[in-house]
């Protein structure tokens, strides 16, 4: 393997120490270096400081509350990939009520929703809202979230 190896994103010849691996490549390395991959990557899933709650709904009306400081669309892209390999792989998952709920009714028979989007957050405040949410559909026995 060559010691160095041009990025395909800046152009700068770097040592091969500074791109991660990738099997399937020809030289077993991602195309564009960790720097440019990490500014790329940030630029798809970070929401900056922007904190969000959402919610997954099935046909039956039982929700998931979920909260996030990623861009939505790639938080949801993240819950269709691991139900997808949940269900493949048979693994068991954090969240085993909603990947039920995946299994029976299939992942595009459910809704992903923004319920609220809060600037300047903190994690803590942005939990707690999440939480008193999941406690309401939990009452109303419509939840989707384990107990906590």
């Amino acid at each position: 393997m060559a010691q160095t190896k041009k990025c395909s994103t800046c152009r700068e010849l770097k040592p091969t120490t500074e791109f991660w691996k990738h099997k399937k490549s020809k030289d077993g390395l991602q195309g564009n270096c960790k720097v440019c991959g990490t500014i790329n990557s940030n630029k798809y899933c970070l929401a900056s400081n922007t904190g969000s709650i959402y919610k997954i709904t099935n046909p039956d009306g039982f929700t998931y509350i979920g909260k996030t400081f990623k861009k939505l669309k790639y938080r949801f892209t993240l819950h269709k990939s691991t139900a997808k390999n949940n269900h493949k792989y048979k693994k068991s998952s954090h969240v085993p009520l909603l990947f039920a709920s995946f299994n029976k009714w299939g992942i595009d028979a459910h809704s992903f929703e923004l319920v609220a989007e809060y600037n300047n957050i903190s994690r803590e405040d942005l939990r707690e809202i999440e939480t008193n949410l999941i406690q309401s559909y939990q009452k109303a026995n419509k939840s989707l979230n384990t107990n906590k």
